[in-house]
């Protein structure tokens, strides 16, 4: 079993003394010399390694880097030498720190976030029979921010280091130092006093959407802050999108569009229609300014798995199509860019940003007739509205109905889910949850249908364009058209469970559970 780290807060020197004097008569201390070190902290923009419960740190070599993976406490998980220092998963050699690493923190990129420079004094700790059993390690340093901006020293911390073979010594020697008057135990580790220290909080940039509400307040109030929210995830995503930095950038982006419009066009009855309609019209143009980038990244994403089902002769010809490809979304994602640098994005961004800050007695006849009403009753109207157009459409749907019929009933239950993120705090906590984990799972599922009808389109205009060519190798063809008999075939075995899970859905126990809402 892997023994921590444990670490204490050093508010005096005379403390060092003590608890080193604490060690006799069982243990004695030998100084080793004093260190200096680098690290570098990682993580992902919305914090995905230490929510994880752990640190990912680097040291720079003679050659190359130290990278290191540690878990609670400070246990190592993974350590590997590099050449280059990875940006995302990926970039690491094949092994187990790259797939546990990947299925932490997906497809985003690692940002340097905090630096720490410090000095280690060391001491060994020894028992009677001189064999060294921990080390005691006095520890200074300051922290930088990943960009430079702010820096800022750090407290004074005695650390216990176990040594491996003597976890039992380990307890007597932390029981020893602990029992040091004034002695207060370390609760973060190092990378956690370095992000208080340059205030940098984990979590800060979470796209999950958590706005506490009251019952009874007014709905216009209620919904300003939730457009508020929104706008926030926006702007905080904005310049990782408009740089393409990594995929999960445009996605929270565009999920924060389509939930701003999913608000706008649900409560209609909260604003009057000419205060909003501009709004809704731009962030319509928005929505569709991010959706051809974000169809390829979601098609690029699969290729690995395409790839596995493709004979190996075809391995060329996938190779070709999938250049084309990526060719295809560095051209979308550069319109992306240009849009989101247009005099047309700022204006709407500078005029929305006016309109949900505006206090609840401003613009008064910009509201509607739901305006006054409690929150409660205007979101139980809508979640019940929905709710009966998702069972509507539900009932009609078999073995051959067309794709887009699919989709349109995929866009009803996202609306009904955005309704339950949004209002989750103006009901029944429990319920709601219950809802939207059952919704969620069929979500995933209509959105997969839909992706794959999207990306067969997507293969065979890429496939077309391709045999114009003069110069065109048959291989490509080939290719694109395997790729699109996987995804109808994916398609074909998903369609039965999708309609069994559906008709589960939109049932009597999920409308017995709707009918109670606003009651």
């Amino acid at each position: 079993m892997t023994v921590p780290d444990v670490s204490f807060k050093i508010r005096d020197p005379e403390q060092v003394r003590a608890a080193v004097a604490a060690l006799s008569p069982g243990f004695h201390a030998e100084k080793r010399g004093r260190r200096s070190s680098r690290r570098t902290y990682h993580d992902t923009f919305d914090w995905r390694v230490v929510r994880n419960g752990g640190a990912l740190f680097s040291v720079e070599e003679a050659e190359g880097w130290l990278v290191l993976w540690c878990g609670p406490g400070g246990a190592r998980r993974h350590s590997l030498r590099v050449t280059a220092l990875p940006a995302f998963a990926r970039d690491l050699p094949p092994g187990a720190f790259r797939d546990e690493l990947a299925r932490v923190i997906g497809l985003r990129r690692l940002f340097p976030i905090v630096r720490v420079e410090a000095t280690r004094s060391i001491l060994a700790v020894l028992d009677a029979r001189r064999k060294t059993v921990a080390r005691l390690s006095l520890e200074r340093g300051r922290a930088t921010t990943g960009e430079g901006r702010t820096s800022r020293a750090l407290g004074e911390r005695l650390r216990v280091v176990p040594v491996p073979g003597y976890a039992d010594e380990h307890r007597a020697v932390l029981e020893c130092v602990g029992r040091t008057p004034g002695l207060a135990r370390a609760e973060g580790g190092e990378l956690l006093d370095a992000l208080a220290a340059v205030k940098l909080e984990p979590g800060r940039h979470s796209s999950k959407l958590d706005v506490p509400l009251e019952p009874a307040e007014p709905a216009q109030t209620a919904v300003r802050r939730l457009l508020r929210a929104l706008l926030a995830v926006l702007t905080a995503n904005e310049e990782g999108t408009r740089l393409a930095l990594d995929p999960e950038f445009l996605h929270d982006f565009r999920v924060a569009v389509r939930r701003t419009r999913s608000c706008l066009g649900q409560l209609d009855r909260v604003f009057a229609p000419p205060a909003v309609e501009g709004f809704r019209q731009e962030f319509a143009w928005l929505g569709g300014l991010t959706g051809p980038a974000r169809d390829l990244d979601v098609l690029l994403a699969g290729m690995d798995d395409y790839r596995a089902e493709l004979p190996p002769s075809l391995a060329a010809g996938l190779e070709l199509f999938e250049s084309e490809l990526r060719l295809r979304q560095c051209r979308a994602q550069r319109r992306l860019g240009q849009g989101l640098a247009s005099r047309r994005y700022r204006d709407l961004m500078r005029k929305w940003s006016r309109f949900v800050d505006a206090p609840p007695a401003c613009g008064e006849a910009g509201l509607g007739p739901d305006a006054r009403r409690p929150i409660r009753e205007v979101a139980a109207s809508c979640i019940r509205r929905r709710f009966r157009r998702i069972s509507k459409h539900g009932r009609n749907l078999g073995s051959d109905t067309p794709p887009p019929t699919f989709h349109v009933v995929r866009i009803d239950c996202k609306k009904l889910r955005y309704l339950l993120e949004f209002f989750r705090h103006a009901f029944d906590s429990q319920r709601v949850a219950a809802l939207v984990a059952e919704l969620k799972s069929l979500q995933d599922q209509l959105g997969d249908f839909n992706d794959m009808e999207v990306q067969q389109h997507e293969v065979l205009g890429i496939a077309e364009r391709l045999a114009r060519r003069p110069t065109l190798r048959p291989e490509a063809l080939i290719a694109a058209g395997s790729l699109v008999g996987i995804l109808h075939r994916r398609q074909s075995e998903l369609r039965p469970k999708l309609l069994g899970r559906l008709g589960r859905f939109a049932g009597a126990k999920t409308a017995a559970a709707i009918d109670e809402f606003g009651r």
